[in-house]
């Protein structure tokens, strides 16, 4: 609510106050100008409490060259955005780099010091896209220029299988109890990363997304992926289009297999 206060006026004579309450004024556009500075004509700020990793942003001018701008105060020539980008490019013999000047009082020039550091703090990552982006640069590019490097993706990998755990998905069968169903223990007991043919189907028993490379292969031309299958894919299962079934869930992928074998009246097989 006082967001929407604009204006508070003080009555001395009857001791009351009047209160002017109206919407916050609407976010605007800071005016800047843009231009090519002399390093020299600049500075960090010497408040910056931000500790950057400067052997890593200087590999990245070095890979991708210096791209962005620095903010930078006018009227004392202190960076407000970019501190450690500025000190990478003088460290890497760069005269000139990109500087937005703002007009910025030393009181609004330290919020905008420090909300750039925090925003950059509150900010999370989604595992999964993150790690899928980074294994497709890593089959064609170097994963240098991009500050992550192998073992940040086997760490990746590692986060994720443990997430996956902790959702109950290692194979207790927990995801029966979504259905409010209640089986007996199935008679097949499938590995993680145990491959079964069900007549022209395949059953995958891994992740879905870090255990790409067991599936990916059996993904032909022609097939169909169908990830977190249940026990009742042997009931609606055509024999075309074949199926590529995976799950990982190793109580539930058991139950798909007697399954198969029950209504089907056929054999499972362990291998692709």
């Amino acid at each position: 609510m006082k967001d929407w206060i604009t204006r508070v006026t003080p009555d001395t004579s009857g001791g009351s106050v009047s209160v002017t309450v109206g919407p916050p004024p609407e976010a605007d556009v800071t005016d800047q100008t843009y231009e090519l500075a002399d390093v020299n004509s600049i500075q960090p700020h010497p408040e910056n409490a931000r500790k950057g990793n400067l052997e890593v942003i200087r590999h990245s001018i070095r890979s991708n060259g210096f791209f962005g701008a620095c903010v930078v105060q006018r009227s004392t020539g202190n960076i407000l955005v970019g501190n450690h980008r500025y000190l990478a490019a003088v460290a890497e013999g760069i005269e000139a780099v990109p500087v937005v000047w703002v007009d910025k009082t030393d009181i609004e020039a330290r919020q905008l010091l420090l909300v750039d550091n925090r925003t950059s703090d509150l900010a999370t990552y989604d595992d999964e896209i993150l790690l899928g982006l980074l294994q497709a640069v890593a089959e064609t590019d170097d994963l240098g220029a991009t500050g992550f490097g192998d073992s940040d993706i086997e760490a990746l990998i590692k986060a994720i299988d443990e997430d996956n755990k902790g959702q109950n998905r290692e194979g207790n069968g927990a995801m029966l109890s979504v259905l409010d169903v209640s089986v007996a223990e199935p008679t097949r007991q499938p590995e993680t990363g145990s491959v079964w043919k069900m007549g022209p189907h395949h059953l995958v028993v891994d992740d879905v997304m870090t255990g790409w490379a067991t599936w990916k292969p059996l993904l032909v031309e022609g097939s169909i992926f169908v990830p977190y299958p249940g026990p009742f894919v042997a009931i609606v299962a055509d024999a075309e289009p074949s199926l590529l079934l995976v799950q990982p869930d190793k109580y539930l992928a058991g139950h798909v297999l007697d399954k198969w074998a029950s209504v089907r009246d056929e054999p499972v097989r362990f291998g692709s």
